[in-house]
């Protein structure tokens, strides 16, 4: 995990989000920065999702993982406790948002921008997944209330993909050379 300069803007806040999504995307970004056993997370989590929370933080990490290492672009997470959304958190959210509302095809559309390639299927099982888990708990996703125009972002994470990050390294030799091997197969 890197931390790199922004160069666009976040379009909303958290709160603009609603409750299931602010929770979606502290989870999100928890997971991202290997924080699953935090403890206000897992505090937060117990109160939010009853029984179901560790089952919640696992679909959480599952699907922060396949979109770190399934895509070819890299995906941008604010740090955590960050108010602002970024335009790769947003998609996220409204990946999950669409398969809430059984939108399939709107949800490949998000996924498959976030990673730059089409989404697996296995991607595209965790996404449903974690949106039935939210929704049993009366979480409603939504990004209608989403306002544009808001200040840059101090700090984002950049979770790199395409390859694993190793000491600012990409496995593979540079962010082109694995996108060039996947895209010559």
């Amino acid at each position: 995990m890197e931390i790199s300069p922004v160069t666009d803007q976040p379009i909303a806040f958290l709160s603009d989000l609603g409750t299931g999504g602010t929770l979606l995307m502290w989870g999100v970004r928890a997971v991202s920065v290997g924080q699953c056993q935090c403890p206000a997370l897992t505090t937060g989590f117990a109160r939010a999702f009853e029984g179901e929370a560790v089952n919640v933080l696992s679909h959480l990490a599952l699907f922060v993982k396949k979109l770190g290492t399934e895509g070819y672009r890299p995906v941008i997470f604010g740090a955590p406790g960050c108010r602002d959304l970024t335009h790769d958190e947003l998609s996220v959210v409204s990946s999950v948002a669409a398969a809430q509302l059984g939108q399939k095809c709107l949800r490949n559309m998000h996924l498959q921008w976030l990673l730059g390639r089409k989404p697996s299927y296995g991607l595209q099982d965790t996404a449903d997944n974690v949106a039935d888990l939210f929704g049993c708990f009366d979480y409603r996703l939504s990004v209608t209330q989403a306002k544009t125009s808001r200040s840059m972002i101090n700090r984002p994470f950049t979770v790199y993909t395409g390859g694993l990050m190793r000491h600012g390294q990409y496995k593979n030799d540079s962010p082109r050379d694995a996108h060039s091997q996947h895209t010559t197969e």
